[in-house]
């Protein structure tokens, strides 16, 4: 179903950051000429968050509606929350650290959200009912 493929990519997209956040500085240690085909953070942060905002939307949606899982609609709520103000805001507020950090954590928070969505729309069958 859409949903569960929605809920699926949101988590791929998660892991994704996780990845690149906790990685690739091992491997800019390790190999100082890749730095020169990776996008830096706040650029690699923007174009994943363009990804990440509205397909965790229409994948969380119809489900959130349908059950109303408080769990899920405050952990997808926080996840986009908090990688959201990180890609907008951190690169200034936040040193580089913490900004991983809070990166990784809400990624973790979001992907959550998403795996419970779609666990719930799988036991209820509510990701086939978009219109409610």
């Amino acid at each position: 179903n859409s949903a569960g493929t929605l809920d699926s990519i949101a988590v791929f997209c998660s892991a994704l950051c996780i990845i690149h956040c906790l990685a690739l500085p091992v491997f800019l240690t390790i190999l100082p000429a890749i730095n020169l085909y990776f996008l830096d953070h706040q650029t690699f942060h923007l174009i994943l968050l363009v990804v990440v905002f509205p397909v965790s939307i229409l994948a969380l949606s119809p489900g959130c509606r349908r059950h109303r899982d408080t769990l899920t609609i405050i952990a997808g709520a926080a996840g986009l929350i908090m990688i959201t103000a990180v890609a907008v805001f951190g690169h200034t507020l936040i040193n580089q650290t913490v900004e991983k950090l809070v990166t990784s954590f809400g990624s973790l928070v979001l992907a959550y959200a998403h795996i419970r969505n779609y666990q719930i729309c799988r036991k209820s069958d509510c990701s086939h009912d978009v219109t409610h």
